[in-house]
């Protein structure tokens, strides 16, 4: 494992992505394919099934557009959590945005709430179980932290979800809420944490909420994507999505969230939020990440060495044979990531 903490510390490393990057959208970098992927058969299907829907491309491009924000049955059903003994479970209430039912959300914490507070933010199709080691060894460390099923995932509601319904439950767990309505959460008045860890897509979302202004000392990006485009054009290649059907989708995707946020493709992206920040930030990657290429981490540790504030610091760590989740339970990354959050933390910031 090796530790990058600046463009000149000399180090060196090598590229050889899955996939490569390409400037195919407006003032940001997507990535495509370099070789062959492995797709499994329920996405081979849902790619077929839409372009026979295509005859229909209305019908076609709605299916597509709930597709992209659906969430498959493995990780709804899944019954995976963090043991009871170890964790205080509570529920919260997420008023949807579109138009869908509410849903309850499962919601942990762990260690005493005299500490101060970790945020940790599980990926897309993932469980809060791959996040316990670390949970475990940051309240070890003196933290309270806060956890939780993302929406549709594992005990919590729904069959979809989006980025501003994962950001409206943490901005409800912080600010003690029972309840919690999707575009009214921006004004709550939340507890500041001194960290924000976040896996893959969650890294996504934590990014948007701390450019909206939410406190935080410092922030880990494990497995994260350098753009929202990217996972937009990753999701069409494996449903070998023709670019007319492409162009539909995107556009509902657009009119879903543009009274919230405006452009999403512009809002949402991690390299245009992550010039925003003022918290220190750890960026972790494999160099053998098959689901989010390692160029995405080099791309956002180069956008965070251009924030106009020198003094905010950020730190590249590259691991070898972890993978995309299993870097999650990793023993190296993890006291990795508890040494970044304790060292140089600010004392005079009232928890």
């Amino acid at each position: 494992m090796t530790n990058f903490r600046s463009k000149n510390s000399g180090c060196l490393y090598d590229d050889k992505p899955t996939f490569q990057r390409l400037l195919s959208w407006p003032n940001e970098f997507a990535f495509s394919p370099v070789g062959k992927m492995r797709i499994p058969f329920p996405v081979r299907f849902a790619g077929i099934s839409l372009r026979l829907l295509s005859l229909f491309p209305s019908f076609a491009s709605y299916v597509g557009y709930r597709l992209f924000f659906y969430i498959n049955p493995v990780a709804r059903n899944s019954t995976c959590g963090l043991k009871p003994l170890k964790a205080e479970v509570s529920w919260l209430r997420l008023h949807t945005h579109d138009g869908t039912a509410d849903k309850s959300i499962r919601c942990f914490q762990m260690g005493s709430e005299s500490n101060p507070i970790v945020v940790l933010v599980h990926g897309w199709e993932s469980t809060v179980e791959r996040m316990a080691d670390m949970a475990d060894k940051l309240v070890e460390s003196g933290y309270q932290v806060l956890l939780f099923d993302l929406p549709a995932h594992g005990k919590s509601d729904g069959k979809h979800t989006d980025l501003l319904e994962i950001n409206a439950v943490i901005r409800g767990m912080l600010a003690r809420q029972k309840e919690v309505v999707v575009g009214r959460d921006n004004d709550l008045d939340m507890r500041p944490c001194v960290a924000i860890v976040a896996h893959s897509f969650g890294g996504v979302c934590a990014l948007k909420l701390l450019s909206d202004g939410a406190e935080c000392e410092k922030l880990v990006l494990v497995s994260t994507p350098g753009t929202f485009s990217g996972v937009f054009e990753k999701f069409s290649y494996l449903l070998n999505l023709s670019k007319c059907m492409q162009t539909k989708i995107k556009s509902r995707i657009s009119a879903r969230f543009e009274s919230l946020v405006g452009n999403v493709w512009q809002r949402f992206c991690p390299q245009n939020n992550i010039p925003r920040l003022d918290q220190s930030i750890l960026i972790i990657h494999d160099e053998k990440d098959k689901v989010v290429p390692i160029s995405e981490a080099k791309l956002l540790f180069e956008m965070a060495e251009k924030r106009v504030n020198k003094e905010c610091k950020q730190e590249l760590m590259i691991t070898s044979s972890c993978g995309h989740s299993r870097i999650l339970t990793d023993a190296r990354v993890i006291e990795n990531i508890v040494d970044f959050i304790s060292h140089n933390r600010k004392s005079s910031r009232n928890f």
